[in-house]
């Protein structure tokens, strides 16, 4: 349940930094393509974490491997909030209410 609340958390973070650092009329495209790219990794990753986690586990051992790999991994996934840190998001802010418009929508 712990990792439920994370997720969630991670998620309604990166949803408004988004909203906030794109333009309205783009925000459909970029959320196509961060889903796009977010799903798409998912297969890659689940690959890459398998063949690391058999390599370990024949060299170390089932325990020793299975351990080093899931280290690994949350090394690899904290490791993804230095660009975060070190980038322009700190400073990032709200632009004018007046420059922000909802695009008109004819259904």
């Amino acid at each position: 349940m712990p990792s439920c609340r994370a997720i969630c958390w991670a998620d309604s973070d990166s949803v408004t930094l988004r909203q906030r650092a794109v333009p309205l009329e783009l925000q459909g495209r970029v959320v196509a393509l961060a889903r796009a790219v977010g799903f798409g990794s998912i297969p890659i990753g689940t690959v890459l974490g398998g063949v690391a986690a058999a390599l370990l586990v024949n060299a170390y051992g089932t325990r020793t491997g299975l351990t080093a790999a899931v280290v690994i991994r949350g090394l690899v996934a904290s490791s993804s909030a230095i660009p975060l840190l070190l980038g322009r998001i700190p400073a990032l802010r709200l632009p004018d209410a007046q420059n922000r418009t909802v695009a008109s929508v004819n259904l």
